[in-house]
């Protein structure tokens, strides 16, 4: 059975949570190097996002490392889409403005 964090850990986690970036987040499309998406996730987490969203068409979704990645992904939520349609109303019924790059 996991030990309760000390009142001071408790309170540090929490701290932490308050000041999570919940009007950002990030859309991972199709990226399929398993260590790019790991970076991405430790970013995110660095940066405050709460989740990051997955739209994957044509490539799965990368295994990941367990010790690379696994702090990252604990505390940051992944929700993934079946199609844009999905994914652009769960964007816009969360309050979101889409802005979106492409490199090809």
């Amino acid at each position: 059975m996991p030990k309760e964090p000390t009142p001071r850990r408790r309170a540090r986690l929490l701290e932490v949570l308050r000041r999570r970036q919940n009007d950002l987040t990030l859309v991972l499309a199709n990226i399929h190097d398993p260590h790019n998406v790991s970076a991405i996730y430790r970013s995110c987490d660095a940066f405050g996002l709460a989740r990051v969203h997955l739209y994957y068409t044509d490539t799965p979704f990368p295994a990941l490392g367990r010790k690379t990645s696994a702090s990252a992904r604990k505390w940051v939520e992944s929700v993934r889409h079946r199609n844009s349609a999905e994914l652009m109303d769960a964007l816009r019924g969360q309050g979101f403005q889409v802005l979106a790059t492409s490199c090809s």
